[in-house]
């Protein structure tokens, strides 16, 4: 058994000081410091708060010859972002419900994520203003939002080839007064 410690005892001849609190402030008799018996909120500490500190955590990251700190959910973010774009499926699942769950999904009601600013126009937006699309069947509703998706990727209507540029040409002339 290990031999306990004498306490510690203040080694001068005054009255307040070093182990002798201000009568004011020294325990009643029969009172404890600490009635309730219950550790102080601060030294409680759930899974969930330090899940939340490890996530804050910064840490360095580098792109390029540039470095940044950011934080540790953000950095594993990434990291399953680029994954998923190099083919990894299960990093880009992860990613992709992350974004979900995050409702950036949800910004255009249609499913879409929006690049850039919110103010500046798509491509196909100019391209699509005006267009009456009831007088477009379904089939022909789908393949021009996929034409757009395709000349909003590129950032040019110059992006199609001579075929699929005749074919926009034919759907928005038909769905509307464009020429």
């Amino acid at each position: 058994m290990a031999v306990k410690k004498p306490k510690r005892q203040p080694t001068g001849d005054y009255p307040i000081g070093y182990c002798r609190p201000p009568a004011e402030h020294r325990f009643r008799p029969g009172q404890s410091g600490n009635s309730t018996g219950q550790r102080k909120a601060s030294q409680v500490k759930t899974t969930a708060d330090e899940l939340r500190e490890i996530a804050a955590t910064q840490v360095p990251i580098r792109n390029g010859a540039k470095t940044r700190k950011v934080s540790l959910a953000a950095a594993n973010l990434l990291a399953h972002g680029l994954s998923g774009a190099k083919g990894d499926a299960r990093s880009a699942a992860l990613f992709l419900n992350q974004a979900q769950k995050m409702g950036l999904f949800d910004q255009n009601g249609s499913g879409d994520v929006r690049v850039g600013p919110p103010d500046k126009p798509r491509p196909s937006d100019v391209l699509l203003a005006g267009l009456n699309l009831s007088a477009l069947s379904r089939d022909e509703q789908v393949e021009l939002s996929e034409l757009a998706a395709t000349i909003d990727r590129a950032g040019s209507i110059w992006a199609l080839n001579g075929d699929h540029l005749e074919r926009v040409r034919a759907l928005v002339g038909k769905g509307g007064d464009h020429g």
